[in-house]
């Protein structure tokens, strides 16, 4: 007859239950959530991604141009208007840069009350049920 003897760390606790640990869930759950949140708002935002980079099409055209116009004027005038361009483009980041933070900020307060109120309404369905 032999016996499995396992080590200590692979041996799991018992999960402790009640009202604690509800709340370190919700706590858990609402942490991983906001991280999410946090890392898809950093991932749109960063200056050379999709949404803030100078679109593709601008950037093929900018090529197009540079392949087209050789003479030292027209570059000067392609240059002035690249130059406008990037300056629309660098606005339109900003802007987009401001909207996205105001509208996150405005976002994590409406998931802070929901929670609090949520967490709320379960403490009081628990208290009403004892």
């Amino acid at each position: 007859m032999s016996s499995s003897i396992s080590a200590v760390t692979s041996v799991t606790s018992q999960q402790s239950s009640g009202l604690d640990a509800l709340m370190r869930d919700m706590a858990r759950s609402i942490e991983e959530q906001e991280k999410a949140f946090r890392d898809s708002f950093a991932e749109g935002l960063k200056p050379g991604g999709e949404l803030m980079g100078i679109p593709k099409h601008v950037r093929d055209q900018f090529k197009l141009w540079d392949e087209t116009f050789t003479n030292p004027e027209e570059r000067k005038l392609v240059a002035e208007l690249k130059s406008r361009i990037i300056e629309i483009s660098t606005n339109t980041q900003e802007y987009i840069g401001e909207r996205v933070t105001q509208n996150a900020k405005k976002f994590q307060l409406e998931m802070a009350m929901k929670a609090a109120g949520k967490a709320t309404s379960g403490i009081q369905q628990l208290l009403s049920a004892q």
